[in-house]
C-alpha cells in the first residue's frame, strides 16, 4: 500500500521505485544467503550450486515482486476476487 500511495502522488517516481525496491530485495536475498551459508572458499567452484531450497526461496520473493510491479492493481483492487 505504501508504494501505491507513493505512485499516486506522483508517477514520475515509478522507475526510481521500482529500481529501489529491486536492489532492496536483491540486497535481502544476498544478506540472507552469506548468513546462511557463509563465505565462498577460494578454493571453491566458481559456478554456484543452487539447491532445491536457495531456488524456492529466490521463487517465493520474485514472484510477488515481479506481479507487483507489473499489475499492482491486484493488491489495490479486490475487484478481481470477487467476480
Amino acid at each position: 500500500m505504501l508504494i501505491t500511495s507513493i505512485l499516486k502522488m506522483s508517477t514520475s517516481a515509478f522507475i526510481l521505485l521500482g529500481l529501489t525496491s529491486f536492489f532492496t530485495a536483491a540486497y535481502c536475498l544476498y544478506m540472507y544467503t552469506s548468513m546462511h551459508h557463509g563465505p565462498l572458499m577460494p578454493t571453491s567452484n566458481p559456478i554456484p550450486q543452487f539447491k532445491v531450497k536457495d531456488l524456492t526461496l529466490m521463487t517465493m520473493h520474485l514472484v510477488p515482486t515481479i506481479l507487483i510491479i507489473f499489475k499492482p492493481e491486484l493488491i489495490t483492487s479486490w475487484s478481481w476476487w470477487h467476480s
